[in-house]
């Protein structure tokens, strides 16, 4: 699963979703939903960047997971933020990605059993001064199948709230009938970076690291 997610990960569309979308139509702007489903069946997710996703830099960090989730739970990862970019300007992105396997139903139009979707607690323009971007597939578009993966950017000043920390929920939703004792396992990935050279991966690192008890 977390090979799965990824390889995903670091997928971006690169500009040709404009040319797409004059060319699949509908030829209304303000049918954007649509524009972007019919552009998003020709480059999906984007073109991925695997070296990104696997290699850290100075100012990105990536962190992975995987477990196993049960339909109608959810988990929230607690994922520290980098001091760096606190009440300062400077670009900034977050990406989240989930993948899994789910249980099939033939029989039904689905086919899926379940579906998995992650997003911060709290707003992500307030916790981190990013904005879902609108150059990827639309919201309605990525939740259909079994990668569930979003890309958000900005440049804006905030405080951080919650100690510092994005609260991530994931969680798992009946989609066509399933056992609810099901076992649904997933990988989940999540990147944050910044434009300039920021030491984004180092503050991550220090706020991970474990600690020896105090005696």
């Amino acid at each position: 699963m977390v090979v799965k997610a990824l390889l995903v990960h670091s997928a971006q569309w690169n500009g040709n979703d404009e040319s797409l979308k004059e060319i699949c139509g509908p030829p209304d702007r303000r049918r954007h939903v649509e524009r972007s489903e019919n552009s998003c069946r020709f480059i999906g997710f984007g073109v991925p960047e695997v070296e990104r996703a696997i290699e850290c830099a100075p100012n990105r960090a990536t962190m992975v997971g995987f477990g196993n989730i049960v339909p109608e739970t959810a988990y929230v990862y607690r994922i520290p933020l980098p001091r760096c970019l606190e009440r300062v300007t400077e670009p900034r992105s977050l990406t989240v990605t989930v993948a899994w396997f789910s249980p099939i139903k033939p029989g039904h139009q689905s086919y899926r059993s379940v579906r998995l979707e992650a997003a911060p607690l709290k707003s992500p323009v307030e916790i981190l001064g990013v904005e879902r971007t609108t150059s990827q597939p639309a919201d309605q578009t990525i939740k259909r199948g079994t990668v569930f993966h979003e890309h958000f950017d900005g440049a804006k000043a905030v405080p951080f709230i919650d100690d510092g920390h994005l609260l991530l929920r994931l969680w798992c939703k009946e989609d066509a009938g399933v056992d609810e004792r099901s076992q649904v396992r997933y990988g989940i990935a999540v990147t944050i970076a910044a434009e300039a050279t920021l030491p984004v991966y180092a503050e991550i690192q220090q706020a991970l690291r474990v600690r020896p008890p105090v005696r």
